[in-house]
């Protein structure tokens, strides 16, 4: 059995004169999605010009008490602990040198070291999000998750960045992933089962979410994972019945809406590796505020589902090296019956490997189908160049197509100013600005062929 321990302090009179800026507080953290893209690039055939030719793997290192490892940014006393206090101490505090957990800006400070270590390797510190590194000279592209390190990179470099770790702070490599000696295939990397291996002789990456959070959900509702017949779809079909239903439906108790929360909570965690529940997340997100009796039964349709299928993995395979990462987007025009709003679906790609799926309602009510889904491509754009400056960050630079069945979105979004549209407004022009600046590309792809329908509609079967 592993026990841990830490000691914490509260930091007292937080609220004073001389409290914080938001900036101070926290420190950066890359999108899961960054920490799959390297997993994505791991079979990947990556050129010579950005590190390819050599034999890639993973490294995974810990940080053991990260937060006493940085100088602390202002002046501390704690009270000294009973058994370290010598004779006639009792009156004593001590000044503090280092940072402690509990301190508020004890995340902040503990970034900055580790990003002047870094630096002092030779990595460069990425522009679109700072827990991301490169370093040019020897191809590691990191991604910092807290006090966790995740290092893509040809052997060297992972030995390299161990020795650069080890050389000032107390640390021990979890997980080394690749296909060569010494290596493992299977680990577990922020509660997923990541598992490689070969397939008619070419490499692949499986992700797998836990399934704790699948037998969590079933029990919150009352049942078990037994292997019972459960059903085929997440979810049904909204009609203006059923919504006129939902919102007339009482009020969960206090018990019961927590439970409610939770379950939906982890939901939309599995969500992220599982795109055949997202829009009904999405869906039951909407009731996460004041959840009424007609969202638990939408929660039990979910556990239900999750009985008939409660395992789902996605795998990359191995691939040539993609010109440009592909975003396809969709839209269902004033889908949500109770406020005519459209959901925008969302699926990522880089090559054949898909980094990200989504389904988000859209923010504003479009008043025609092309309004929805110029929206849709506005959010599929938006977050495109996101991703496409974090890859920028880690050495790899690529091209961005956003892809849509709309062809009056695609071409309203390939002119400039509103035309017919003049109730759009026009912060949503933005994609007319990139698109004529040739950042983006906006292609027509025939809806059998868009994968992101599939997040905006309620599934009539499973896949």
């Amino acid at each position: 059995m592993k026990l841990r321990s830490r000691i914490v302090e509260k930091e007292l009179k937080a609220r004073t004169k001389a409290s914080l800026l938001a900036h101070e507080l926290f420190s950066a953290t890359p999108p899961w999605e960054l920490v799959k893209s390297l997993f994505s690039l791991l079979v990947t055939d990556l050129p010579q010009h950005v590190g390819g030719g050599h034999e890639m793997c993973i490294g995974v290192f810990d940080i053991s008490r990260a937060h006493f490892m940085p100088k602390c940014q202002r002046e501390f006393y704690v009270e000294i602990p009973a058994e370290d206090r010598g004779p006639g101490e009792e009156d004593y505090v001590g000044r503090l040198n280092r940072g402690m957990y509990g301190f508020r800006d004890a995340s902040n400070a503990w970034m900055k070291d580790w990003q002047e270590l870094l630096a002092e390797g030779g990595n460069q510190v990425g522009v679109a999000n700072p827990a991301l590194f490169f370093n040019e000279a020897e191809f590691p592209r990191d991604a910092v998750h807290g006090d966790d390190f995740y290092v893509l990179g040809p052997v060297a470099a992972i030995d390299k960045m161990k020795e650069l770790l080890g050389s000032k702070y107390q640390m021990r490599e979890s997980h080394r992933l690749g296909f060569t000696d010494g290596c493992v295939r299977v680990a577990t990397v922020l509660n997923r089962i990541v598992t490689l291996g070969f397939e008619d002789g070419r490499r692949f990456v499986q992700i797998e979410p836990d399934r704790r959070h699948v037998e969590l959900i079933v029990e919150a509702v009352g049942t078990k994972l037994d292997g019972s017949n459960g059903v085929t779809t997440p979810s049904v079909r909204q009609t203006d019945a059923s919504a006129d239903s939902l919102k007339s439906s009482p009020l969960l108790g206090a018990a019961d809406a927590s439970r409610y929360r939770s379950a939906v909570m982890r939901a939309s965690f599995l969500s992220q590796e599982r795109a055949d529940i997202a829009e009904t997340v999405k869906r039951l997100a909407q009731g996460m505020s004041s959840p009424r009796l007609g969202h638990w039964e939408l929660l039990k349709r979910l556990a239900m589902f999750l009985i008939y299928k409660p395992d789902k993995s996605f795998v990359f395979r191995q691939q040539s090296m993609p010109d440009a990462l592909q975003i396809y987007v969709d839209s269902d025009f004033a889908g949500s019956r109770t406020d005519r709003k459209s959901t925008t679906g969302m699926v990522q790609t880089f090559g054949t490997h898909m980094i990200k799926a989504s389904s988000n309602l859209q923010s504003v009510v479009g008043l025609n189908v092309s309004e929805s889904e110029f929206y849709a491509l506005v959010h599929g754009a938006s977050h495109g160049l996101g991703l496409q400056a974090y890859f920028l960050d880690i050495g790899i630079k690529v091209g961005l197509v956003i892809l849509s069945d709309s062809t009056s979105a695609k071409s309203f979004a390939s002119r400039r100013g509103l035309g017919k549209q003049r109730h759009v407004m026009t912060r949503f022009l933005l994609l007319q600005q990139v698109v004529a600046a040739e950042r983006v590309c906006v292609k027509k792809v025939h809806t059998s062929h868009n994968c992101s329908d599939v997040l905006t509609n309620t599934l009539m079967r499973s896949f």
